[in-house]
């Protein structure tokens, strides 16, 4: 599970997590895999830009960073570069960091080449939405909380709010009112399963007036209110 969506784990697949995404691994027997984690920090210091790590979630068709299948040819190399990853590490040269971040930059171009284009997208509507999409993300997690209408982050970006929905929705597979709530609603069930936190004390965080208003979102985008969601989530 990443953020509550569910992903069947198959042979060669490349999930990625990004920094407080809420992630779960359920197996029934003991998996074979690799996980490379690295911080800003490291990003900085071998060139790893943020728009490399963007353009990944950029390209699927959805919005929501489903894995990456390679075929085996492309799953060599990623194994490759993976066998590398540890040669280095085991080496006691002084450049064994530079190396390793050469590699897991080529590993993140990889994983790029590997995205999923829609073909339905022009051109110019991805060089809009790489310019429009990584600030808006920027803003929607900042401001989530108070700020839910599309106006809001459109004049923000200095566009009008149609043209960021077609933007988003031609990107990313759903519109930014979309991305707004996903976003309300993901961040109400954290706090709905690692908190004690109240209904009406969740509403008012998350910039709703009534507790009313709030349970009718919620359900809406859920199918349960939110002390039903806690209660099957407990159970």
């Amino acid at each position: 599970y990443i953020d509550f969506k569910e992903y069947e784990v198959k042979d060669n697949m490349i999930f990625f997590i990004t920094p407080g995404q809420m992630h779960q691994l359920i197996f029934f027997k003991p998996p074979k895999g690799r996980a490379i984690l690295f911080n800003d920090e490291f990003m900085i210091k071998n060139a790893i830009s943020e728009k490399l790590i963007d353009e990944i979630y950029l390209f699927n068709k959805i919005g929501e960073t489903p894995p990456l299948s390679p075929d085996e040819a492309g799953m060599n190399i990623f194994k490759d570069l993976i066998r590398q990853m540890d040669s280095y590490s085991e080496m006691h040269s002084i450049y064994k960091q530079e190396a390793i971040g050469s590699l897991v930059k080529l590993f993140m171009i990889q994983s790029n080449n590997k995205c999923i284009l829609n073909d339905i997208v022009s051109s110019e509507l991805i060089e809009e939405g790489k310019h429009l999409l990584r600030p808006f993300r920027e803003l929607l997690a900042k401001h989530y909380s108070t700020k839910h209408m599309v106006s809001e982050y459109a004049s923000e970006l200095a566009v009008t709010a149609d043209y960021l929905n077609k933007v988003l929705k031609n990107i990313t597979g759903i519109t930014a009112k979309e991305h707004i709530q996903n976003k309300l609603v993901t961040e109400a069930k954290r706090l709905l399963i690692f908190s004690n936190i109240s209904n009406k004390e969740l509403a008012y965080q998350l910039g709703f007036d009534e507790a009313a208003h709030f349970n009718n979102f919620f359900k809406k985008m859920t199918g349960l209110t939110p002390t039903e969601f806690r209660s099957s989530s407990q159970s």
